[in-house]
């Protein structure tokens, strides 16, 4: 088992949106912890930070701070972001934090170990 935590587009907008920074929470409630986002996850932050929606703001911001930071572990993907999320946790069997009810329930179905961000900046 990998020491490391997925965390999902939904979880990434959701902490910027409530001006949290998820990143450093998943550093400190977890310490030694590798965080692990995707290429995909990338792409689906990308394509909202260009949108007009109320998410595109907090996207755009999302993309500068995934830029700045140090020690991201970013893999490759192919297809669905959701279902390399799934493939990941079966290869790693490691943290994934996800805001997304279908996804978490999938995981916990096969046992993942599934964590929520909260708008206080907590896991639960």
């Amino acid at each position: 088992m990998e020491k490391g935590m997925i965390i999902d587009t939904s979880s990434i907008l959701f902490s910027i949106s409530n001006k949290k920074d998820i990143f450093a929470a998943a550093e400190n409630s977890f310490p030694g912890t590798t965080i692990i986002i995707s290429k995909g996850i990338m792409r689906e932050i990308s394509r909202h930070a260009k949108g007009r929606g109320k998410i595109a703001g907090p996207a755009g911001f999302a993309v500068l701070i995934i830029g700045q930071k140090t020690g991201l572990h970013i893999e490759k993907d192919a297809g669905y972001v959701d279902a390399w999320i799934v493939r990941e946790w079966r290869k790693r069997h490691c943290i994934v934090c996800t805001n997304d009810r279908k996804l978490k329930k999938e995981l916990s179905d096969e046992g993942a170990h599934v964590v929520s961000f909260t708008r206080a900046g907590t896991f639960r």
